[in-house]
């Protein structure tokens, strides 16, 4: 640990103890990528040097035809094409960009075995390997705090809490069309203007002489996550296992039909986070180790609301959750994402209002109807060849 005046840094390990998704934004369609069931891998294309092999062999018009052909993409086999013309996995594997783990069981849904996904790809670094974006780790730390300040102060959570239930009644009061989708609007809003009141009106710090304010969360530094030697990619599926119940009486689990590259489980990261004692101090913080603790509580808060529910089903993945300190990433669900739950002094009318607000949000979904036991009626799973996990688990300590 480094404490220089007014500065704390320590450096920082993540290890992933579950597939962690951070995406680049790009989403590859089944021509853009090879998978060799066999190995478990999959080859993501460099495209110059596969439209230059394709070329060189006079095959790149019969190529397009194929992924072009109407229908063909629910029975497209391209590993046989090209075997078929005589293109082996080492050329295949001299063309590729890099090499990704991907089990078979992730790659195939079991009604449709040779039918490949579109995929997402995680962000990486110009050498191709993932890394985590400071900006991921400050967000899940900003969460954690925010948390940690609403439950302090009792007052400001219940304005804010008014504020959300006055927005919800406007809609509830109006019948006109246009009218309530300006309101609609307005509960968003609401709800968006949780972080933004705190970090905005409640947590600044005016620097004497210039008069200048400045957000103390501007006073946390958080580098990128640079992946270790241990760092490694695989290709997981997101689950959807829902409260509704199959005919049979077991849970109902969907899959989203993307895949994804995450980070793949027991995995570490390394970073630096750096604070600004005098700025954070505006927010009742003295030190890294309470922002880390914070992140933690949060955590135990959210898989608190959710274990009642899911538990039965899914006891070893909650079991395993005890031993993260946060959730990371993208596709971890509401309540991994939102302070909603911790606004509210009654947690029943805090699910109720929820169920109210999704209605609004996403009204085809029944929201208010079917979410009886929790609103989502939904648990963020991950499928990546070793079992189902929760999504996005990780730990840290600090570096040796």
């Amino acid at each position: 640990m480094k404490t220089h005046d007014y500065l704390e840094a320590k450096q920082y390990v993540i290890t992933c103890i579950s597939p962690v998704y951070i995406g680049s934004g790009e989403v590859l369609k089944q021509w853009d990528y090879i998978y060799n069931k066999n190995k478990g891998i999959i080859y993501f294309l460099d495209k110059p040097q596969w439209i230059d092999l394709l070329s060189s062999r006079g095959l790149m018009e019969e190529f397009i035809e194929f992924v072009g052909r109407p229908g063909k993409l629910t029975s497209m086999n391209i590993p046989k094409w090209l075997t078929d013309r005589k293109i082996s996995w080492e050329e295949i594997k001299s063309r590729a960009s890099r090499v990704v783990a991907a089990p078979r069981s992730v790659m195939y849904d079991e009604k449709k075995k040779d039918t490949l996904n579109d995929l997402q790809k995680g962000i990486t670094l110009a050498d191709g390997r993932l890394y985590i974006p400071g900006s991921s780790v400050k967000g899940m730390l900003r969460t954690g705090i925010l948390y940690k300040y609403l439950k302090e102060h009792p007052d400001l959570r219940r304005r804010l809490a008014a504020d959300v239930k006055r927005a919800l009644e406007n809609v509830a009061k109006t019948q006109q069309q246009k009218e309530r989708k300006r309101l609609k609007k307005d509960v968003k809003r609401a709800l968006e203007n949780v972080a933004k009141t705190l970090e905005n009106e409640v947590n600044t710090l005016a620097y004497t002489g210039s008069g200048a304010a400045k957000s103390s969360l501007k006073g946390l530094l958080v580098s990128d996550a640079m992946p270790t030697e241990k760092a490694s990619s695989v290709v997981a599926v997101r689950r959807d296992a829902s409260t509704l119940k199959e005919r049979n009486g077991e849970i109902q689990l969907g899959g989203m039909p993307i895949c994804c590259e995450c980070l793949a489980p027991d995995t570490e990261y390394s970073l630096t986070v750096t604070m600004d004692k005098r700025m954070m101090a505006e927010m009742g913080i003295g030190s890294l180790d309470e922002i880390m603790a914070s992140a933690r509580e949060y955590l135990r808060e959210t898989v608190a609301i959710q274990q009642p529910v899911f538990g039965r089903d899914y006891s070893r993945q909650f079991k395993e959750a005890e031993t993260a300190d946060f959730i990371l990433g993208g596709g971890t669900g509401f309540h991994h994402t939102s302070l909603w739950m911790f606004l509210f002094d009654d947690r029943e009318e805090a699910m109720r209002l929820l169920r109210d607000y999704l209605e609004i949000a996403c009204k085809k979904h029944h929201h208010r109807d079917l979410d009886r036991e929790i609103s989502p009626r939904t648990l963020k799973l991950v499928e990546s060849g070793s079992g189902l996990q929760l999504m996005g688990l990780c730990s840290i300590r600090e570096a040796d």
